[in-house]
């Protein structure tokens, strides 16, 4: 997970938690963090990403996250501002709830 907001990047690692309790989880503000931290990993189910989809799109943090078969679920101003035409990408809108994460989270895993 890529979120700016400590108590959003909070909420949803312990809603990814109570989702899947052995799904091992990244949580870092920034993408170069995040770069840094899944170095390691060889696979990524799902990725929280907080920035607007076209911005993702070409970036080394979206091909990290390709390179280990990770799906993209964009959050925050800049992703619901594109929200309407993103296409197949997945939108978090806000005001979300533990069940609407369970949701999406179903939807890719």
């Amino acid at each position: 997970m890529v979120v700016h907001d400590g108590v959003v990047l909070s909420d949803l690692a312990q809603t990814i938690a109570e989702f899947d309790p052995a799904a091992p989880v990244i949580a870092v503000t920034s993408p170069s963090e995040a770069l840094r931290k899944i170095d390691s990993a060889a696979r990524l189910a799902v990725a929280f990403i907080e920035m607007s989809p076209s911005r993702f799109a070409g970036s080394a943090l979206a091909a990290a996250i390709a390179a280990r078969r990770g799906r993209v679920i964009y959050l925050g101003d800049a992703a619901e501002d594109e929200a309407d035409t993103v296409g197949a990408h997945l939108v978090l809108q806000r005001p979300f709830t533990p069940d609407i994460v369970f949701r999406y989270l179903a939807l890719l895993t």
